[in-house]
């Protein structure tokens, strides 16, 4: 009954919210003629993205009305890592996620094109389809994205095979901060962004795909790397039993102008002009809020990590981990773990800001 009832809310809230924030991101072109490639891709990827969204959900809710007597929730694990963006929490996120005998965490392809079991099961018999074939349909993705993410990899590393923040997800309802990268204004997220009147819609949609992962990968506990959920643990306490939060600090002088960089970048490729000093500035203040908020956390379920540590030895950093959620290293992780702090020795960001 759950689903029925949710169902056309999340469909309603997934128009009327890309209405509002496509009609914002329209009025914020500049009166120029080149405006107008920028007005062409922008509406053909918004509206792309609408139609895909609206798919995705009625795939997720027709299979919960369906087979909700088949589905059973899992009671596995949810571990988060929260933070100001740019604070070092994708890498982390990869590293913990690299055990795959212990975790297993959402990627791209799956957060945009199969959010429920039907979809994940059909792609899953296209990657054994494309096994035999000597994976020749990755290898060509992965070319593609190669040349289509070049300059961005050098901020963000992309792939539909990279595990990613399961707040993605939220995209169908374009009800995720992700959005603003190409969509509405900074206000048009501050109630998200502060975990305030949110539908709860948009939460039961959300728990559904993440439980549709889980049933997917059995018997492991789950890895999310969402820094735009500083401000939520409340509501992922609420919607799962065994959750537990790992919080990286990083300073906010340097955490800035990284995230200064990304914002810049996109708003060139889809407006042709950078952010304003106003937007800057609202920037700034959430990236201190959600600072702000990862150290509030509470300590009988979070741990508290900084980015320093994670740049001079992330295997130290796993290990803290671990105790904190009172796993074992298994002897395989503790090697991958040595070459991580090699490569750690090694590193040269090649992002510039």
């Amino acid at each position: 009954m759950q689903a029925f009832f949710y169902f056309p809310q999340c469909l309603f809230i997934c128009c009327s919210r890309f209405v509002q924030i496509y009609i914002e991101s329209i009025l914020q072109l500049p009166l120029k003629i080149r405006s107008i490639s920028h007005f062409i891709l922008l509406s053909t990827l918004t509206v792309f993205s609408l139609l895909i969204g609206l798919v995705h959900i009625s795939f997720v809710f027709t299979e919960r009305i369906l087979f909700s007597w088949m589905i059973k929730a899992p009671t596995n694990m949810m571990v988060y890592i929260l933070g100001a963006p740019r604070s070092g929490t994708t890498r982390l996120h990869k590293l913990v996620s690299s055990n795959e005998t212990e975790f297993t965490a959402m990627r791209m392809w799956e957060l945009f094109f199969a959010p429920s079991l039907i979809q994940k099961k059909s792609f899953a018999l296209v990657g054994k389809v494309d096994g035999f074939l000597n994976s020749v349909f990755s290898k060509a993705i992965k070319k593609a994205e190669k040349g289509l993410f070049n300059k961005f990899n050098n901020i963000h590393a992309l792939s539909l095979f990279n595990v990613e923040e399961d707040a993605l997800v939220l995209f169908h309802l374009c009800y995720t901060y992700h959005l603003s990268f190409l969509l509405g204004t900074e206000k048009s997220y501050a109630n998200l962004n502060r975990n305030k009147n949110i539908p709860k819609a948009v939460w039961v949609y959300y728990k559904y795909c993440i439980e549709n992962h889980q049933i997917q990968n059995p018997g492991k506990g789950y890895i999310g790397k969402n820094p735009f959920f500083t401000a939520h643990t409340k509501s992922l306490e609420s919607l799962f039993s065994k959750v537990k939060f790992i919080n990286l600090s990083r300073d906010i002088s340097e955490v800035a102008p990284s995230f200064y960089s990304m914002k810049k970048h996109l708003s060139k490729v889809f407006y042709g002009c950078e952010p304003s000093q106003k937007k800057y500035a609202e920037i700034l203040e959430l990236l201190n809020y959600w600072q702000h908020e990862g150290i509030q956390l509470n300590k009988e379920n979070s741990i508290q990590l900084n980015y320093l540590d994670l740049k001079k030895k992330p295997s130290l950093m796993v290990e803290n981990i671990y105790t904190f959620l009172n796993l074992e290293l298994s002897d395989l992780y503790k090697k991958t773990l040595i070459i991580e702090d090699e490569k750690s020795k090694r590193f040269k960001s090649k992002h510039k800001y």
